[in-house]
């Protein structure tokens, strides 16, 4: 849960901390993720009055209100793209359709995009002026859980496994969210690009932690589908 003064704090936590561009780069960052996530309920905002991200310096509040429309204009686009990746998840370096489908987002916002990093790994970098190197890391694989959430995009995908046989798929670690966000901060970079002097990579990876979530997906493909449950809780505080 976090409320738009929690926002405020934690976009003032990188106030002073180097140059404007930082500063400015932290707030744009902190306001589209923020904001990008409340509309797919993993954030909440108790708002009051207009929206206004403020974070004690009229310029940066500008900015930080702007992005926060930007979002909000993004907002349908943002839930397809969500409920699109939940419903057709991908095991860890199989993620062909995903890489895909931010391939083509990246292409079509102007990003110069690199695809098969890692086998699947996309980057899409956004040469916008001297300044910092700024990277915005995602992860995009899903896990070897079977859905039971009812939800009408829930996932029903199987994959064939090592030994034989097919198990189910799904992206019970958030890893579809994390996409979702990245391509809405990469929207609102370029919305925002005259705003900044920096260069900005976004990229999106095909497994985090690697080792101990695939030693998770190991132990869940040899378990049966009830201890499945507990496998994916614990890789949740991975």
């Amino acid at each position: 849960m976090a409320d738009d003064h929690s926002l405020t704090a934690c976009m003032d936590s990188f106030a002073g901390k180097g140059d404007s561009v930082v500063r400015n780069i932290a707030i744009l960052s902190g306001a589209a993720l923020f904001v990008g996530g409340a509309p797919l309920g993993w954030v909440s905002m108790a708002i009051t009055g207009p929206l206004t991200l403020s974070t004690g310096e009229p310029a940066q509040a500008d900015l930080a209100t702007k992005v926060a429309k930007a979002v909000a204009r993004d907002e349908e686009r943002l839930v397809k793209i969500f409920k699109d990746i939940h419903a057709n998840p991908e095991l860890a370096f199989r993620e062909q359709k995903t890489a895909a489908l931010v391939a083509r987002e990246f292409k079509e916002l102007g990003y110069e995009t690199h695809a098969g990093i890692g086998k699947t790994g996309v980057v899409g970098v956004l040469q916008n002026g001297p300044g910092p190197t700024v990277t915005f890391r995602g992860d995009m694989d899903a896990l070897p859980v079977r859905e039971a959430t009812g939800l009408p995009w829930a996932s029903t995908a199987t994959a064939p496994t090592e030994r034989g046989g097919f198990v189910p798929v799904m992206h019970a670690c958030g890893h579809d969210a994390h996409v979702t966000f990245l391509l809405g901060v990469a929207k609102v970079m370029i919305s925002t690009r005259g705003k900044l002097r920096s260069r900005s990579a976004m990229r999106l990876a095909t497994s985090c932690k690697l080792g101990r979530c695939q030693r998770s997906r190991r132990r869940s493909m040899r378990s049966s589908s009830s201890s499945r449950a507990s496998v994916c809780a614990k890789a949740r505080r991975l």
